[in-house]
This record gives structure tokens, C-alpha cells and sequence, in this order.
């Protein structure tokens, strides 16, 4: 058939089939949009409740690189962000469109590894249609930012996975998103061994050439990280290694046994004379003042490695007390009652639109209102809805198992040539959840970010059954046309002539 004229109506009659194909994707913008214009007017114009808000905001603060806890990425996204508009509705709007953006990462990653239109949408429901996701982005603090850059790293790995084997752009890219995550905060790091991990597993290559890519796939990443580095040490705290003793200090402090190690001798005020049993959680120690090493030194860095010496040596002199901490923490992940305490993570009820303290309210909008104009928190009547949404839509701790084991069904059952991407997804939310275990506590919103990833897990189940089952027919077809090929050799000898 000849091709249709110029000016034929053929490209217009394609249109609304290409259209009616996009409609779930349209469809989920419009729901997640409308969504997130409810909550914004129910709810105006954010959620200040969080002191960590004025510190990422730099309110007050004369010195840029001043925060010793994180480094600057999400205060700098704030910063690029005032200019365009001072109202922070504005800062809000742009988080609730992260969140969306990100959900369609993550739906790009599933199509990316073969999961079928419109079944990759499922990937993206947590961070369109999820409660907690939906008050995070509500709230001056940097977990949408985070969630946002790691699915960022996630789908550019998984569009490099989808690429030629000699194709390194979406690694590099990969590479550099997650230096992005890190420069958010710094437990980020491990993601950059994902571009490295996936170029190294290439087949096709010679490893020579392999390690090369593999080099090549972070290097603008190092150098970006490197470059950082030198900058903030030299203008001030680059939040990322400046308070990790602090934190491991208040990892091993509820057991911490002073007769077991030797680096507290000049420092004995540590030594804390309750049974373990008896003392606080993790959280207590680095956030109340009258807390050992808070009464001792002080919050700040100048102990940090001190705290740091007296935190690995517990570790190994107590590995068991220290085994018995993490596999707790581990449990809370699913079981949020489980060793509920003072310390022992922030209480899930204040992570909920329904709780508002207005005096940690108003000094917190006194400190925005010299960064922001319009920060007064304004409630509708009807605001009571937002809880009931979230509560509706959260994750539950089952959830979580449930889907954790979905991912993990993913990887034994799919194709061995189809695995790393599976591999890389459940890597990263074993990554994201055991870090602040590891090396600080657990706590509800620090394994939010590993939660938004479990669905994109799941749903990869989908092109893993359907490659099993073609591997089976193709086994079946092949015993099948053997027998054929063996039935007619056997009519071939019945009907021969015989021999002589």
C-alpha cells in the first residue's frame, strides 16, 4: 500500500489511539493532582510541626554550610526555590509535584524491566495515593527530596539495564543521581555502588573493560562528591561524616557496658550505672539535653570522634547486645509497637495531619516568617479528613512484609539473564531500611523512603511469571516436536523395505 498523501487525515486518525492509550497514565496524574489540591486547600499552606524545618530553611543562620547533621542539598533545593516565590505554598506545590514525578519514575523503571502497560503504573501508587508520602511532601523536611532522587537513581539504572551493553550514558547519569541522594543525606552513599555493581555484571565485555566502565560510569559522580567536600570543609561543616560518632554513641549507649571497654576511661560520666532494661532508647541520647554525652559535652562535633572510638569498640566487645539492638529495630520495621519506649523512635502517632502542637507551631512559623511570607498554618473544617485519608492509605507493617516477600519471590523465580534488576530493587530497600538500624535506630519516616519502593518490587512479578511460563512452553514445544521427530523415525523403520 502506498504511503498516504501530505495533508492526509491518516496521522490524525492515529492520534486518538495513541491518546486512549495514554489514558491511565492521565488518569493517575489527574487523581494524584486532585489529591494533593485537597490536602493544599484543607490544609494550608504546610505542616510545621518539625524544628529540623528552620534548620533546613537556614533561618537565622548566617553561615550556609553551619548544619553539622546533613549536607546542603536539601537546604540549597529550598534556596533555589525562595527566589522564584518567597511564599512557601510555593515550596509546598513544588514537593507535592516531586512526589508525583517520582511515582512516575519508578512506573518508568517497571515498564523499563518488562512489566506490561498498564500493570508499571502499580510501581508509582505508594508516592501518588500513600498518606505518609502525601504529609512528608506537606512538611519542610527532606524526605520527598530524598524519595525523589532515589527513584531518580533507581529508573535511570534500570533504563541503562534496558540499553545496548556497550551504552553507559544512563549509568552515568544513575551515578550521578544517586551523588544527588547523597548530597540530600549522606546514608545515600551506598546507592553509587548500583551503576558499578550493574556495569561490572555486563556480559558481552571483557572485564578489563568492565572495570573500566565501571570507573568511568562514577566518575563524574566522585568528582562532584569530592568537589563538595572540599568547599564545605573550607566554608564550614559538610554534614555528612561530622556527627556519625554522636550517632553510633547513641546506638550502643542503651547497652553500653563500661567494664567491657577501655575508651571511656577519661570520660567515665558516660558510664551509666541502670541495667540495660532500664534505659532509654537510642533517640534520648542524642536529643535531651540531660543525656550522658548531652550533660558531658555538649551537642556538637567537636566529640564526635571520641564517640565514634567508644561506639565500635562497644560493638566489638558487645556484638551480641549489639545483634540483639538491630534484629529489634529490624522487627519494628513490620511490628511499629513492637519495644515502644521513650527513645526507641518517634511515636507513628505524630507523623499524622491530626497532631498539631501550636506552641512548637508557633515558634516554628516566628523562625520561616524570615525566609517565607505566608506561613501561618491555616485549617479547614474539614481538615479532620486528612487523617482519615492517611490512615486509609498507609502502608501497614503486613503490607510491608507482604510486599518485601513479593520482591523477594521476584528474584528466584525470574530468568537468571533477568535478575539484576530485581536484584537491584530489593538491594536498595534492604539499603535504605538497615543503614539508620546499623548506625543509629529506627524510626517510622527513616523507612519511608524504602517503603516507597516495595510496589515497584512486587509488580516485577508480572514479567518474571510471564518469562517462566514462555520458558515452559518452549521447553514443551521442544519435548513435543522430539516425540513428532522420534514418531516418524519409527514409521520411517516400520514402513522400509526389507533388508536383502
Amino acid at each position: 500500500m502506498p504511503p498516504p498523501p501530505l495533508g492526509s487525515e491518516a496521522p490524525r486518525r492515529l492520534a486518538p489511539r495513541a491518546l486512549r492509550a495514554r489514558v491511565p497514565e492521565i488518569g493517575a496524574v489527574v487523581a494524584a493532582l486532585l489529591v494533593r489540591a485537597i490536602v493544599m486547600w484543607l490544609y494550608a499552606p504546610a505542616v510545621n510541626q518539625y524544628y529540623d524545618a528552620v534548620r533546613f530553611a537556614r533561618a537565622g543562620a548566617t553561615d550556609f554550610f553551619a548544619d553539622y547533621w546533613t549536607p546542603v542539598g536539601y537546604a540549597s533545593f529550598l534556596a533555589a526555590l525562595r527566589p522564584l516565590s518567597s511564599e512557601l505554598a510555593f515550596t509546598i506545590g513544588v514537593q507535592h509535584a516531586l512526589g508525583i514525578a517520582g511515582g512516575f519514575l519508578l512506573a518508568g523503571a517497571a515498564k523499563s524491566l518488562g512489566v506490561p502497560r498498564p500493570w508499571h503504573l502499580l510501581a508509582g501508587v505508594f508516592l501518588w495515593f500513600g498518606g505518609d508520602f502525601l504529609y512528608f511532601e506537606h512538611v519542610l523536611m527532606s524526605e520527598t527530596l530524598f524519595i525523589f532522587t532515589i527513584a531518580l537513581t533507581v529508573y535511570l539504572a534500570c533504563r541503562g539495564l534496558a540499553a545496548p551493553p556497550d551504552n553507559l550514558r544512563w549509568f552515568v547519569l544513575a551515578g550521578l543521581a544517586a551523588g544527588a541522594t547523597t548530597l540530600v543525606r549522606w546514608n545515600g552513599l551506598f546507592l553509587l555502588a548500583v551503576p558499578v555493581l550493574l556495569v561490572l555484571s555486563r556480559h558481552g565485555r571483557s572485564w578489563p573493560s568492565r572495570a573500566k566502565a565501571a570507573v568511568l560510569s562514577v566518575a563524574p559522580c566522585l568528582v562532584l562528591l569530592g568537589g563538595y567536600l572540599v568547599v564545605s570543609s573550607a566554608a564550614g561543616y559538610s554534614g555528612t561524616s561530622d556527627m556519625n560518632g554522636w550517632l553510633l554513641y547513641s546506638r550502643v549507649a542503651p547497652f553500653l557496658d563500661c567494664a567491657q571497654t577501655s575508651v571511656d576511661d577519661e570520660h567515665p560520666e558516660l558510664c551509666e550505672v541502670a541495667p540495660p532494661g532500664a534505659r532509654f532508647g537510642p533517640l534520648y541520647y542524642s536529643w535531651q539535653p540531660e543525656s550522658p554525652a548531652r550533660a558531658l559535652f555538649g551537642l556538637g562535633p567537636e566529640p564526635n570522634d571520641y564517640l565514634l572510638r567508644l561506639g565500635l569498640d562497644t560493638i566489638r566487645h558487645e556484638p551480641v547486645a549489639y545483634a540483639r539492638a538491630v534484629a529489634h529495630d529490624v522487627i519494628r520495621l513490620f511490628a511499629w509497637s513492637h519495644r515502644r519506649g521513650a527513645g526507641h523512635g518517634q511515636m507513628v502517632e505524630v507523623y499524622d495531619f491530626s497532631y498539631r502542637d501550636e506552641s512548637v507551631e508557633t515558634m516554628i512559623e516566628q523562625a520561616l516568617d524570615t525566609r517565607y511570607d505566608g506561613v501561618s498554618v491555616r485549617q479547614h473544617d474539614w481538615s479532620w479528613l486528612l487523617h482519615d485519608l492517611q490512615m486509609a492509605t498507609r502502608a501497614r507493617g503486613w503490607m510491608m512484609l507482604v510486599l518485601t516477600a513479593m520482591g523477594a519471590a521476584v528474584v528466584l523465580v525470574s530468568p537468571r539473564g533477568r535478575r539484576a534488576g530485581p536484584l537491584v530493587v530489593l538491594a536498595v530497600v534492604g539499603g535504605l531500611w538497615a543503614l539508620p538500624i546499623l548506625s543509629f535506630t529506627w524510626d517510622f519516616r527513616y523507612a519511608l523512603p524504602g517503603t516507597a519502593l516495595l510496589p515497584l518490587g512486587a509488580v516485577l512479578l508480572v514479567p518474571a511469571l510471564s518469562a517462566r511460563r514462555a520458558r515452559a512452553k518452549e521447553v514443551d514445544g521442544l519435548v513435543g516436536e522430539e516425540g513428532d521427530l522420534e514418531g516418524h523415525e519409527r514409521g520411517a523403520v516400520a514402513h522400509a523395505p526389507p533388508v536383502g
